[in-house]
């Protein structure tokens, strides 16, 4: 037979303990609608929402689902680069464009960067004479006069 602790413990634990859904921080797209319609639904049939208002709340409707398509564009878009960051092509685009000085065991180079990529899993530039050199050779860059 069981003792009325493990009774009270089973009581407790169906009725106390259930695990409850984390409360969303963010209001999607259906919460904002589900709002809205009860709003409507409760309003006092005297005293309608007004045009202006109701404008209002479906631009905010509009506003709202830019803002998470975006985000959703933003979030992509970073996943994507940090990926391409991870392997240098993102972190080293920025000298495109850029004079650079090169030194490796071949000699000294000097020439604008055309393009920024990978060769055999090295990070490369090609420069403005079509030669592509290894990123870690570079000892100067300067602005393209």
């Amino acid at each position: 037979m069981d003792s009325i602790e493990n009774i009270n413990q089973n009581y407790r634990n169906q009725f106390f303990d259930t695990q409850r859904p984390e409360p969303k921080n963010e209001m999607d797209k259906e919460t904002f609608l589900t709002l809205f319609i009860e709003g409507l639904k409760n309003q006092d049939p005297t005293e309608p929402m007004e045009h202006s208002e109701m404008m209002a709340q479906m631009t905010n409707l509009a506003l709202m689902e830019s803002v998470s398509t975006m985000k959703r564009s933003i979030e992509e878009f970073t996943r994507i680069n940090n990926g391409a960051s991870t392997n240098g092509i993102v972190e080293y685009s920025h000298l495109i464009g850029k004079k650079v000085k090169i030194e490796n065991s071949e000699g000294k180079f000097e020439g604008v960067v055309q393009s920024v990529g990978k060769q055999m899993n090295e990070n490369v530039l090609e420069l403005d004479n079509g030669e592509f050199y290894l990123v870690d050779t570079i000892v100067g860059i300067y602005p393209n006069d």
